[in-house]
């Protein structure tokens, strides 16, 4: 008769410690392109000729792309010739 208790209490320590596991390792299987998750480069330089190198470098590993220069020279009006180039490498 103990035997048979030691069995059960055995069994129901084994399912306690792997149906847990079991349970998280399926919850946390998801598709990794539904997260939210950003990875990418900032930019330092000065010339939009310099940030569309960069971008078309890092473009296919990267969904965003910081800018950290204050002054960016370009063709024309800087910021909007500049927005316009990131906004055309990232789409491409």
């Amino acid at each position: 008769m103990n035997r048979i208790w030691l069995l059960v209490l055995a069994a129901l320590l084994a399912s306690a410690c792997i149906l847990p596991v079991a349970y998280f390792s399926f919850q946390t299987k998801t598709d990794p392109q539904s997260l939210n998750l950003f990875f990418g480069v900032s930019f330092g330089g000065n010339t939009t000729s310099e940030a569309k190198l960069l971008i078309d470098r890092v473009k296919s590993y990267t969904n965003l792309f910081v800018i950290n220069s204050w002054q960016i020279s370009g063709a024309g009006n800087a910021s909007a010739s500049m927005r316009s180039a990131i906004t055309q490498q990232m789409r491409a």
